[in-house]
C-alpha cells in the first residue's frame, strides 16, 4: 500500500497546480499530468480537477503499471478536502476511500503551466515527495 501512496501523491499534485489557474465558480475541467517515482520506476499520473459552485473537486489517475498489486494501471481516486487560497491548493486522496492512515496530502503551486510542490503519506514515518505536473 505504501508504494500505492506514492502514486496517488503524484496524481494530487497534478490536480492542486490547476486549482489556481482560474477563477472560483467557473466548471471546466482541467488536466494535469505527471510521474511519480515508485522502486526505481517512472509511473505516468494524471489530475483532473474541476470547480463547482466555488469548491474544489477531482480525480487522481494512474496511467501506467505501478509494479505493485496494491494499485492497478487506470485506477483513480476522488480527491477530497480540497482547497485553494491564491496560487496554492491542497488537497488529500485516500487510497481506500476514506479519509485514515493510507492517505497521501499535496501542496502545491501554481505557476503558469506548471504545479510544483511536495505530497506525504499520512501514515507516520513517510517521506515528503517532491512533484511537478504540467498542464495538458
Amino acid at each position: 500500500m505504501k508504494n500505492l501512496l506514492g502514486v496517488v501523491f503524484l496524481v494530487a499534485i497534478a490536480g492542486l497546480l490547476s486549482c489556481g489557474s482560474r477563477p472560483a465558480g467557473s466548471a471546466p475541467s482541467e488536466v494535469w499530468r505527471g510521474s511519480i517515482t515508485e522502486r526505481g520506476k517512472s509511473v505516468p499520473v494524471e489530475l483532473e480537477l474541476r470547480e463547482a459552485d466555488g469548491a474544489l473537486e477531482g480525480d487522481f489517475k494512474i496511467l501506467g503499471e505501478t509494479g505493485t498489486d496494491d494499485i492497478a494501471q487506470g485506477m483513480a481516486f476522488e480527491i477530497v478536502q480540497a482547497e485553494r487560497i491564491g496560487d496554492r491548493c491542497k488537497f488529500i486522496v485516500p487510497l481506500t476511500g476514506e479519509v485514515d492512515d493510507d492517505v497521501i496530502a499535496f501542496d502545491l503551486i501554481v505557476k503558469g503551466g506548471t504545479m510544483t510542490g511536495l505530497a506525504k503519506e499520512l501514515r507516520p514515518g513517510s517521506e515528503e515527495i517532491p512533484i511537478t505536473f504540467t498542464k495538458r
